[in-house]
Formats: C-alpha cells, structure tokens, sequence
C-alpha cells in the first residue's frame, strides 16, 4: 500500500500514524466527507502496536491480542458487522501459586473472591489518599500475602505495571469510565492486523497512504517533515492529526516533552507439539513466579502456540538476563506448572517446536508496550488532548497549522486498549473537521 513520492503535496489534513488511532482518524473523516488527506506511517506496515509476526507458518499477535469489553464497544460492533467471529473467554480461568507449587482453578482459590470485591469497590469510593499505590490499597485493605502476588498478576500486570507503581486515584478515574463490561474476546482464526487493521485501511486510498515515511518534524507553519530511506520530504498540511506512540512523538521536533511513564511489555511464544494441559485451560495467572500471565493463543497445523506476558519493571528485569535464559525460564515454569497434567517428563520441554520473544522497547516506533494509571498521571493525559498551534510568524505568508493528538496515551477515560485509541482518533477527527468548517478547504 506505499507510495514512494508525495513531495510538497497539499492536503487538507495530514494523519501521522497508521496504527489504530490513526486509521480511524482516517476513517472518520472520510466518513465526514473530507476527503483530502493522507496517513503517513513511519514502519513498512499499517498497524502501529498491533502486530503479527510469523513462527513456523503460525501467525502470532506480537501486540495486542485481546479485545476488553464487549458492551458498546466499537471494535466488537465492527468486526461482527464485517462477518469476524469473536470468542469469549473466561478470565480469569486457571491459577499457580508458586510458592505452594499449587496449581488449580482460579475460584478455588478462597481469598480471590474478596480480591475481586476489592477491585470492584474501587469505582465507589469517593477518593484515595494522595499517590497511594495499588500495593497499599491491596494491603490496607487486608489482601493476605498468600494471594497478594496472585491480584498483582490479574490486575497490576494486566494495567501494565507492578501493584507498587500503580495510583489509585487514577485506576479510580478509569474505574468509574469503564462501561464495556469484563468479557475478554478474541476473534476465531485471525489475527486483528488482518481483520480490524485491513478493515479500517480499507476506505483510504492507497494513494493516500505513505509507509516508511517517518516524521521528524513539526516546527514550521503548515509543513510536515518525514525521513524515507534516502530522502528528507515534506508535505503541506492545514491540519495535523499526531496519533503516534509517546515514544515516536518524542522524537519528533517543535512539540513539547510529555513526562507520561510507558511501560515496557514482553510477549514470549512457544509452540509446542503436544498438549500437557487440561482440556478446560487457556489462561492460567502466577504468583511468584516469573511470567505473571501465560496463555494458548492458537492450535493450528497440529502445533499450539503458547504465551507469556510481563508487563513494566518486571519485563526490564527480566530481558536484562538474556533471550536464551528467559526461554529457559519459560520452559522451567511451564515444566513445573503442568507436571501433574502430563504423563510427560518435562512437558514443555519435550514438546517444544520454536520459541521467540518480542520486546516493545526495542521497536523504534512504538518504544514500549502502552501508559498505565501512573501517580499523577490524569492531568498529563488531560494536557495531551489540547490541541497545539504552530503559529506562523508576523508578516510571512504562512498558515498556523493546528495540531490534533490521538492515541491510547490521548484519552483520559479508558484504559488504555485498541478501542480507547480508536475513540481518540474519532475524536481528533471531529475536532479537525470542526477547524476545517472555519476554513477554506
């Protein structure tokens, strides 16, 4: 879908970023009627931090995977309007406490039902003390140690960091937002770079789209500067939809420096050739163990893909130690989880195919996994919104160009998710056709 040359070309609006914000920025103003834009997007694929990547012919969601919420959430409504079927899972389904070397189904757990009740009272409370941690709340609210590591991988790791660098006041803020419900979906037999990203691409004109076309800077009145692989360019825009990742946006000239926190996410994938799990699992949450989270993604071509997932500090910790120890320890605490579920010695191991890892830091676009209720955090995301005004200088025959933000990072309501960030880019393009109606264009 690239172009190769869009020098000094004119549009209306310019939307930078073709992940999902930025796609349904597109999306929307098209739907507006404006149809002078483009998209630029830095990488040589649409999809921003949705991302398949291939492993032995099996296709792996390297980024988001889930979708949260199934109760007027837009992502659900389009993809069942466009014929994808979507799955519901229970989570969560299976649990491992480490320290007792249990492994059982998350309800028999007595102690999590209170931990759950603790979470849902969160929404309720009229207000917490100032910067208090999830970690405090859990213990003053009396989480016993036995579970406590057990609610920080449910919930703590699932936000995008560990309970003690996570607020209160701000989980509160996006408690009381949440109106989609708890469901976790996942879609049959394809993967959302396939299905959500291709739908949503599919109104631009490939014409109208730029893939490895990264922007640098935007300084200057009406000018869009992007770097190809041999050149600096530049495009003339009224407006600017920004919706790119905090880490690409610091990176880009003539905007200001957000002191947002991102949290690094590692996703690990093993696929396997045999089943060493109860029939009923597909997630199971650890405490006191390395991977807080690991779950069966896929079961194709006789092979099943397996995932881990550590979020934050956790996953910074554990990449210092190297690719080839970290999929020994996968393969150790698969190994020690399911041992009595197989007659298998060393299930995980025996039966491995291929391993790969993906760390989100590493990506030069994206820069980490995602934001997450940090302390003090809200009134960041509420600046984030603002738009922002190049202004041209007294005299000149430039135009300011106004610049609208959009992105998982942009909206100050939902937790960040895919569908957060599809409602920021409609929003931003709501915002830039409202400008245009006061312009000529």
């Amino acid at each position: 879908r690239a172009r190769h040359n869009l020098e000094m070309e004119e549009v209306c609006v310019c939307v930078v970023g073709g992940g999902v914000a930025g796609l349904s920025a597109a999306r929307e103003l098209k739907r507006l009627g404006i149809d002078d834009i483009c998209v630029l997007e830095g990488s040589d694929v649409l999809g921003g931090r949705i991302k398949t990547i291939d492993l032995h012919g099996i296709k792996c969601e390297a980024g988001a995977e889930f979708i949260h919420g199934k109760i007027e959430n837009q992502i659900v409504s389009l993809l069942e309007e466009e014929g994808y079927a979507l799955r519901e899972l229970v989570w969560p389904n299976y649990a491992y406490l480490g320290k007792e070397d249990l492994f059982c189904r998350e309800e028999e757990i007595e102690e999590m039902n209170f931990v759950h009740q603790t979470i849902d009272a969160i929404s309720q409370a009229s207000s917490f003390n100032e910067n208090e941690t999830l970690l405090q709340y859990f213990t003053r609210q009396g989480i016993g140690s036995r579970v406590l590591d057990l609610a920080d991988a449910i919930y703590a790791n699932d936000w995008g960091a560990s309970a003690s660098e996570i607020g209160m006041n701000e989980v509160a803020f996006e408690q009381r937002h949440w109106h989609a419900g708890e469901a976790y979906l996942v879609l049959q037999n394809e993967t959302l770079q396939d299905s959500l990203i291709a739908i949503l691409a599919k109104s631009i004109p490939e014409n109208k789209i730029l893939l490895r076309a990264k922007v640098t800077d935007l300084s200057k009145p009406g000018i869009v500067q992007y770097t190809t692989a041999s050149s600096v360019s530049s495009i003339k825009a009224k407006i600017v939809i920004l919706a790119v990742s905090l880490g690409a946006r610091r990176q880009i000239s003539g905007l200001d420096t957000i002191n947002l926190p991102v949290a690094n996410g590692l996703k690990v994938f093993l696929l396997v050739n045999k089943q060493f799990w109860p029939d009923d699992f597909w997630n199971v949450v650890c405490a006191n163990a390395v991977f807080p989270e690991i779950w069966l993604s896929r079961h194709e071509q006789g092979l099943y893909l397996l995932v881990g997932f550590i979020m934050g500090q956790r996953a910074d910790a554990l990449l210092r130690k190297g690719a080839v120890t970290i999929e020994k320890l996968f393969l150790n605490q698969l190994d020690t989880i399911f041992a009595n579920c197989s007659s298998l010695k060393n299930p995980a191991t025996s039966a491995k195919v291929a391993f790969h890892l993906v760390d989100w830091n590493s990506d030069s676009f994206a820069q980490g996994a995602y934001t997450f209720p940090s302390p003090g955090c809200l009134q960041i995301r509420q600046s984030l919104v603002k738009p922002h005004i190049i202004s041209a200088n007294a005299g000149s025959n430039d135009r300011s160009t106004t610049i609208f933000f959009a992105g998982e990072a942009v909206n100050p309501h939902l937790n960040p998710c895919i569908q957060g960030a599809m409602l920021s880019g409609i929003h931003a393009a709501k915002q830039a056709y409202a400008k245009l109606s006061t312009m000529n264009c």
